[in-house]
C-alpha cells in the first residue's frame, strides 16, 4: 500500500514539473517572436535602449552628444593668500656667530684635605644605651599597708622576697579575706587556681599561695616545707617576683 502511494505522489509531481517546464519554453518563444517582429517593424531597435525609454531616458542616435557641463577653473587671484606673517625681531634672538667653540672655564682649584677635614663633623662612635636596671619586687611595697586576714600570723622570718603566714581559719575564709584585701589596696590579683593567685601593684609583681593542708607539703628532697605546723591549719606563702 505504501508503495502504491509513493507511485501516485511521484507521478503527480512528474506531471506538475512537466506542466510547469512547458509553460515556462511556451512564454521564451512568444517573448523571442515579439522581440524578432518589433526588429523587423524598427532597425534601430535594441534591447538595452527599449530599457532606456522604459525609464523615461532616450537619445536621437544621429544627434550630438548631450554635452558634458564644464566646470570653470578657479582664477589664481581669487585665492586669498594669507597675509605674511611679520617677524619680531624683538622675540628673535639673532643666531650666535660662528667660530670657535668656547672653552669652558679653567675649574676652580679643590679645596686643601686640610680645610675638607676641619669642615667635615667628627662623628664619634656612641656607647651603646644600657637599659635601665629593673628594681626588684619588694613585698612591703607590693603590700604597703596590707592588713592579713583571718587571723594570719607570721610562719618564720619575714623577707622583702618571700613571707609565711599561719592561721585556723577554713581555706576559704582565707580565700575570700585575701581577695578583699587586695581589692582594698587596688592590688591587681588574678586566681590563677583557687590557692593561687599573680598580684600587681606599685610596679612590683609577686606569687601568693594558699596551702590547705601544709603538713602534707613537701620540697623536692621530701622533706617538709612548713615544720611545726598543726594539723587543720593554713598556710599562705607570699613571693615577690
Amino acid at each position: 500500500m505504501q508503495q502504491v502511494v509513493f507511485l501516485l505522489v511521484a507521478a503527480v509531481l512528474g506531471v506538475v514539473i512537466f506542466k510547469l517546464r512547458g509553460d515556462a519554453a511556451k512564454e521564451r518563444k512568444a517573448v523571442m517572436a515579439r522581440l524578432a517582429a518589433e526588429r523587423e517593424v524598427r532597425g534601430d531597435y535594441s534591447p538595452t535602449a527599449e530599457l532606456f525609454r522604459e525609464v523615461g531616458v532616450s537619445h536621437d542616435p544621429d544627434g550630438p552628444l548631450p554635452r558634458t557641463p564644464k566646470f570653470e577653473r578657479l582664477s589664481d587671484a581669487a585665492i586669498d593668500a594669507p597675509a605674511p606673517v611679520a617677524a619680531d625681531t624683538d622675540l628673535i634672538d639673532e643666531p650666535a656667530p660662528v667660530g670657535e667653540p668656547a672653552l669652558p672655564d679653567e675649574p676652580a682649584p679643590l679645596a686643601e684635605p686640610a680645610l675638607l677635614a676641619d669642615a667635615a663633623p667628627t662623628l664619634e662612635p656612641h656607647a651603646p644605651a644600657e637599659a635601665p636596671a629593673s628594681e626588684p619586687s619588694d613585698l612591703r611595697t607590693l603590700f604597703k599597708g596590707i592588713s592579713m586576714p583571718a587571723g594570719l600570723k607570721p610562719l618564720g622570718p619575714l623577707v622583702p622576697v618571700s613571707a609565711n603566714f599561719v592561721t585556723a581559719a577554713a581555706p576559704a575564709e582565707v580565700h575570700a579575706g585575701l581577695d578583699a584585701e587586695f581589692e582594698r589596696l587596688h592590688c591587681a590579683a588574678r586566681w590563677v587556681e583557687p590557692t593561687v593567685a599573680q598580684t600587681e601593684r606599685n610596679g612590683m609583681r609577686g606569687l601568693v599561695t594558699i596551702y590547705p593542708n601544709p603538713v602534707a607539703a613537701i620540697d623536692l628532697d621530701g622533706n617538709p616545707l612548713f615544720p611545726g605546723v598543726e594539723p587543720g591549719q593554713v598556710v599562705v606563702r607570699m613571693l615577690a617576683l
